[in-house]
């Protein structure tokens, strides 16, 4: 699945929850800041770079398919030594 670009003040898109017996699903991975945003402290819900929508029949399978998202998305930070790429949790 391809992330989503939001950016900051955009629209998030529509997202549908699957059916009652669907398999545990990510939904989408929305990118909340522009290309090239100064990343700082994550002090409220504002300073997200990312987040995704996920769903599942039971609890126990939407943590275990949030685990296996967040181990799966990374984000790319440039430094003045080079692009370093970290989890983004």
């Amino acid at each position: 699945m391809s992330a989503t670009w939001v950016g900051d003040g955009g629209t998030w898109p529509e997202a549908e929850a699957g059916p009652v017996d669907a398999p545990p699903t990510l939904r989408a991975v929305l990118v909340l800041k522009d290309r090239d945003a100064r990343l700082g402290p994550l002090e409220s819900s504002e300073d997200r770079a990312v987040t995704f929508l996920i769903d599942a029949p039971t609890p126990e399978q939407l943590d275990a398919l949030e685990e296996r998202v967040r181990a799966a998305v990374r984000l790319t930070v440039r430094e003045e030594a080079g692009d370093v790429v970290r989890p983004a949790a």
